[in-house]
């Protein structure tokens, strides 16, 4: 995990099945979504997509991110896996042309994984993927994480915040079944996301304070997994 402390910024559900195939070239993820276009040394790169604003920080500041990748089904040799050139995220952002050398030169892996498999990858590593050539469907959950604040004035973009979390709820559930409760899961994380709600209407440059740490966010849980059965009991 990055050194700095750090929170979630952004979730993409990636659905490949025989009907909804594609594939990527090699590539490093170097853009991130952030609230307003601002101008800020090394940033570089402005793109508007659907109404937001996305730029590519330095190459020594991506560093700092990591990105979970949670495998919802299984993933075998034929359902368009993840490839990876290993090591490659150290050496900075990459040219089309020297990614393309690297991976001539260098030994491909491909990420197979089981369903609730979890995988763990810099923004920097230079990945690609191909398309299905079976009939499963796989699915996958990207989470990218970064430093709570930005330099030079710039903010992350924040959208809903629980739904972010939800996703992971909803991925646990798959994997645990009736031993995992969403609907529980789902009060947690709105009793947490009360502090950066605050944050957010008070125009605050931090908002993921004490509840977003673990002696914050373990006494939330405890407490909604006791008050969560009482509570819902007259709904269900």
């Amino acid at each position: 995990m990055p050194a700095r402390r750090c929170a979630g910024r952004q979730c993409i559900y990636f659905e490949k099945t025989a009907d909804r195939n594609w594939l990527v070239a090699p590539h490093q993820d170097l853009s991130v979504p952030v609230a307003q276009q601002v101008a800020a040394p090394g940033w570089q790169g402005w793109s508007a997509k659907e109404g937001h604003w996305f730029v590519q920080p330095p190459a020594t500041w991506l560093a700092h991110m990591v990105a979970v990748r949670l495998h919802l089904d299984d993933c075998g040799p034929s359902d368009g896996p993840l490839r990876v050139l290993p090591g490659t995220h150290t050496q900075g952002r990459l040219s089309p042309t020297s990614m393309a050398t690297l991976r001539q030169q260098g030994t491909e892996t491909v990420c197979t994984a089981p369903a609730g498999a979890a995988l763990l990858m810099r923004p920097l590593l230079v990945h690609a993927s191909s398309k299905s050539t079976g009939t499963s469907r796989r699915r996958v959950l990207h989470f990218a994480f970064g430093p709570a604040t930005l330099p030079h004035g710039l903010r992350w973009h924040t959208t809903a915040f629980t739904p972010f979390h939800m996703g992971a709820g909803l991925a646990l559930k798959a994997v645990a079944g009736r031993h995992f409760s969403v609907l529980t899961f789902g009060m947690a994380q709105v009793a947490m996301d009360i502090e950066p709600l605050v944050g957010m209407l008070r125009g605050a440059a931090v908002l993921h304070g004490p509840t977003h740490t673990y002696l914050g966010a373990v006494p939330i849980a405890l407490a909604t997994a006791v008050l969560a059965p009482w509570m819902c009991r007259p709904l269900l």
